[in-house]
């Protein structure tokens, strides 16, 4: 990996004061790349990209950009630019004069500051609000307002914490795929903070999953849907099935179903859940050869997955759900209490720690 730009995390610890602290963050960044950070409210989302850009209070751990550290390195002397949900404009301002304030210190001529802003509004779809008032535009206006102000300046690192909130689903995601392509044109980085997994899963090249101010896991988006090691990775980055057991020596003991063979790195003898995706189990009318649950449908209904079946396991009395072929099966055929056997692939048993 080519070590120019990139930014890399040192056991990370510290909070900016005003949301949850994190501790011993670990991580490279290759310049040009996009990293979601996702995780669940007050799980210090907030205070890890404010730590990188050099806000709040560092207890520990380095952030080196190009292998130097920044750790003493005032927020305004890092190549980056950080935006919340909070876009902060001023009101006495105008939209370019919000836009271009971030200029000033780089001492550029006024033609050339002119074209930074005309190029910054232009890129985010908010041109046409030039000479407007602050108090005159949408949340949503303000937000592309304040997201052009952060990449006038062309940092190198763009950090948004939550900062496309108050655009609709169908414009952050334009946005967010016009600032991919700014990535691809000029190797920026690009970090941003969501609860979202979906848009997490579609939008970056590597997500760090944090939880309680630590991060639980890290990787490419198929890897944590494919392989999620903990229960708040397997339920943020897709729909899931966690079934609570203990770890054992081949895989999960589940009181009703057994002793269950599934893949993962639990200590044995811990508590722990099985993990299965509704899109890799499947249904059957009849029992098939070797292991299956066993359960009475509740329900059918469409989801973000298709047609799901909802199931209530014998033994248990756990309720899953699985996706319906619609090759096999339609809804006629998975009446209220219908007897249905579930199946899946050894590989699609995930064992994950909660």
């Amino acid at each position: 990996m080519d070590s120019a730009n990139a930014l890399e995390l040192q056991y990370l610890a510290g909070a900016d004061g005003r949301s949850a602290p994190v501790g011993d963050v670990t991580f490279t960044v290759p310049a040009g790349s996009s990293l979601a950070v996702l995780g669940p409210p007050q799980s210090g989302k907030t205070s890890l990209l404010r730590l990188i850009a050099g806000f709040g209070s560092t207890v520990g751990g380095r952030v080196l950009f190009n292998g130097h550290d920044l750790a003493r390195v005032s927020p305004h002397k890092r190549p980056f630019s950080f935006l919340g949900s909070q876009d902060a404009l001023f009101p006495h301002m105008n939209v370019a004069g919000n836009v271009a304030y971030g200029l000033k210190a780089q001492g550029l001529g006024r033609s050339e500051s002119q074209r930074r802003v005309a190029d910054a509004l232009d890129l985010v779809g908010a041109a046409h609000l030039e000479s407007a008032a602050p108090e005159a535009l949408t949340r949503a206006e303000r937000q592309k307002v304040a997201l052009a102000r952060s990449l006038a300046i062309e940092p190198l690192v763009l950090l948004l914490d939550e900062a496309l909130t108050a655009l609709d689903p169908l414009e952050a995601a334009r946005v967010m795929t016009i600032l991919s392509r700014l990535q691809r044109k000029v190797a920026l980085t690009l970090i941003f903070s969501t609860t979202d997994g979906m848009a997490a899963m579609a939008q970056a090249d590597a997500i760090a999953v944090l939880s309680a101010g630590r991060m639980i896991q890290w990787g490419e988006p198929g890897e944590l849907y494919d392989r999620p090691d903990h229960a708040v990775t397997a339920r943020l980055t897709g729909p899931v099935n966690l079934l609570a057991g203990r770890a054992s020596r081949h895989g999960i003991e589940i009181a009703g179903l057994g002793d269950i063979t599934a893949h993962g790195n639990v200590a044995q003898g811990n508590m722990a859940a099985l993990a299965l995706r509704p899109d890799r189990i499947d249904l059957h009318l009849k029992a098939p050869e070797g292991f299956a649950f066993e359960g009475e449908i509740e329900r059918v209904a469409f989801s973000n997955l298709g047609l799901t079946a909802h199931i209530q396991l014998a033994g248990p009395g756990e309720r899953i759900a699985a996706r319906v072929d619609t090759r096999r099966l339609q809804s006629d055929d998975l009446p209220e209490g219908r007897r249905v056997w579930c199946t899946f692939a050894p590989d699609d048993a995930r064992l994950v720690r909660v």
